[in-house]
């Protein structure tokens, strides 16, 4: 009897109870994730079940069916597709960030037109500051002497016009160690840490051109949780048994109801609950691999600024008003090259 209700109120041969007369049901998708379809829900009654039951379910079990139906269909599919943008972004940004050519005046214009333009401009403001000495020498006007300030005058103007070399110098400096770091990252777990076997070093959907390996490191943080578990159930670690081992939440509830004398319609709450934790885990792990995405993308582009006006940070050697924007260029600098390294470091500790 209790095999006739197995059979009556879950699956058997991959068909799935179904109240309202849907096609494809969600328990058949979970039942494809957990990899064991045709026997998702029966347990050890597998082979002593047989038939199949489809519809003659009651408007409540209809209706339960069709909120986890939707929940699966919908919530879920929509957030593990954002987690899989998010994912791909976060990659693509940490590997044009890392990329050279982003900073080379060589290969953008926007750089180089718009450092010469600084550096030109300033250049004009050394010849004003150096007439306006010259004539208050001349005219003994004012305590401006033009044999104190010329020195600095000439190691500030040398120093302006070399300022973006001194710039890229320590732009690339936080590449090497961002490098360093990012090869370490272990991408297929070869040292076998965590329950599973391997990670799927998965080729991302946008790479950026260069010679170098291209890491799904976003694939890594989310095995590192694995919120994937809820679904199909945690990996039996290696040279271990576990019965519960590869078997969805799901999966267990149904067969402890099962066990218990009870039918499938008693659980459907609980699938809706571990769907929707599913989707709050992708969620979570979709807005942190975004906001991972928007810093690298926000250190380029404040990067860019740098570069360009990087002859501004020389001027507070010589102009006392301009020393607090001179230090505030020198906190960009600083902070944001080497926000890479330090991001990738963590990232590789844990």
């Amino acid at each position: 009897a209790q095999a006739a209700d197995a059979t009556k109120f879950t699956s058997s041969n991959g068909v799935v109870y179904d109240p309202c007369n849907f096609d494809d049901g969600v328990v058949s998708k979970v039942a494809q994730v957990a990899g064991d379809a045709g026997a998702v829900i029966t347990g050890g009654l597998s082979g002593k079940a047989a038939g199949v039951a489809v519809g003659g379910g009651n408007v409540g079990e209809c209706i339960s069916y069709s909120i986890v139906n939707f929940l699966y269909d919908w919530v879920l599919w929509t957030t593990i597709q954002i987690a899989g943008l998010a994912g791909t972004l976060f990659n693509a940004s940490i590997q044009f960030s890392l990329t050279g050519k982003v900073f080379d005046a060589n290969e953008n214009t926007m750089i180089k037109d718009g450092w010469t333009f600084v550096r030109d401009l300033l250049n004009l403001v050394f010849i004003f500051i150096l007439l306006f000495a010259a004539i208050s020498t001349i005219l003994q006007y004012g305590n401006m002497d033009i044999k104190k300030i010329l020195p600095s005058i000439i190691i500030v103007a040398l120093l302006v016009n070399f300022s973006m070399l001194i710039t890229k110098m320590v732009i690339d400096a936080s590449h090497i160690f961002a490098w360093e770091f990012y090869n370490q990252i272990d991408v297929k777990n070869e040292e076998k840490l965590g329950d599973g076997k391997m990670f799927a070093n998965i080729k991302n959907d946008i790479n950026v051109y260069g010679e170098f390996e291209k890491k799904n490191l976003a694939n890594v943080f989310i095995a590192g949780f694995n919120p994937q578990e809820l679904l199909t159930g945690k990996e039996a670690k290696e040279g271990e048994e576990d019965s519960s081992a590869n078997k969805s939440l799901w999966k267990q509830a149904v067969e402890k109801k099962i066990d218990e004398g009870k039918s499938i319609s008693d659980v459907w709450w609980q699938m809706g609950l571990i769907v929707l934790l599913e989707s709050a885990l992708a969620l979570f792990a979709g807005f942190i691999l975004l906001a991972g995405a928007i810093m690298f993308v926000i250190r380029v582009v404040v990067l860019w600024l740098v570069i360009i006006f990087s002859p501004i940070a020389f001027l507070g050697m010589i102009l006392p008003s301009m020393d607090k924007y001179s230090k505030m260029w020198w906190e960009y600098l600083i902070g944001q090259s080497f926000f890479a390294p330090a991001f990738l470091f963590m990232f590789m500790l844990v």
